[in-house]
């Protein structure tokens, strides 16, 4: 009795193969683009914004008026408001603070927060969310709504 080559599974474990292959190339080229546009490190968009971390993110808000823009390096609203943050740093510079977190490296800031879609912006004040913003937001209203925080009386 001859033995029958399985032909369609080998075709199919072949289509397997190179289909994950694709996969693993395609991440390895994200991560470069994304080392190479900026969109990993402390820094983004100049030197006005400044990536949070769960270990600095309390003693970053603690005092003073803070927004902060809740995002993520693959959201494609998330990098249309990233100039507009870079433009409200310089505006309120002196005034407040604009900082982001990066929720695939925080995700317990993105819990604390109940943060549900990204960009997620929230005005602190000493520590205290005063107004939240959920999608890509004008320069004009997060400047408003920083002047409206630091203008309010302190608890």
């Amino acid at each position: 009795m001859e033995r029958q080559e399985d032909t369609g599974g080998l075709a199919r474990r072949r289509s397997a193969t190179r289909f994950l292959i694709v996969i693993a190339l395609l991440g390895a080229v994200a991560g470069v683009y994304a080392l190479r546009f900026g969109w990993i490190g402390q820094r983004a968009e100049g030197d006005h914004l400044r990536s949070l971390t769960v270990e600095d993110f309390d003693a970053a808000v603690a005092s003073g008026v803070v927004l902060v823009d809740f995002w993520a390096p693959w959201c494609g609203p998330c990098r249309q408001q990233a100039p507009i943050l870079a433009d409200v740093a310089q505006r309120v510079e002196g005034r407040a603070a604009v900082m982001k977190v990066n929720i695939d490296d925080a995700p317990q800031l993105a819990a604390r927060f109940d943060v549900q879609s990204i960009p997620t912006l929230i005005v602190l004040r000493d520590g205290r969310p005063v107004q939240r913003f959920v999608g890509v937001q004008s320069a004009a209203a997060l400047v408003g709504a920083i002047e409206n925080a630091a203008a309010a009386p302190a608890e």
